[in-house]
């Protein structure tokens, strides 16, 4: 058996073509709705560069520098492969070549600073680890 709620209302509430009551006029008239506006469930994400370009990277301020491969890149974050797993959250130097497409310039080497988001070994058929990282902070490099 279906379950009937009743409302108590002050003024009769405006009926829509359909038989229902109309919401929106019955707001224009004072009524208020009972359900608070939606949250978006989904936030896209920045549009990803796919990338087949060489990087040196290191922990921030550590001597020892690794190279990798760069997978995709965004203007928030990039995914690369390299054959060494950093920390988890640890602050990262990259360098490598901007696309032209995002810097609007070519060739254009830029040292980024970053924080590591996650880091997991690569599949079976791939040396290494798949490394994913936030952009903090870039600048150009010039090249002499």
């Amino acid at each position: 058996m279906e379950s009937i709620t009743r409302f108590a209302c002050s003024a009769p509430l405006p009926i829509s073509m359909t038989g229902r009551p109309c919401v929106a006029a019955a707001e224009a008239v004072g009524g208020k709705r009972r359900s608070s506006p939606k949250q978006p469930t989904w936030v896209p994400r920045a549009r990803r560069l796919k990338l087949d370009t060489p990087i040196r990277f290191r922990v921030k301020n550590l001597s020892n520098w690794f190279e990798g491969e760069i997978e995709n890149i965004s203007q928030s974050g990039m995914l690369f492969h390299g054959p060494q797993q950093l920390p988890a959250n640890a602050l990262v130097e990259m360098i490598f070549e901007m696309p032209e497409e995002i810097s609007g310039q070519k060739n254009s080497s830029v040292l980024c600073q970053g924080r590591l988001i996650r880091a997991k070994e690569a599949h079976a058929t791939e040396d290494g680890f798949v490394l994913a990282a936030s952009i903090l902070d870039y600048k150009f490099l010039h090249q002499d």
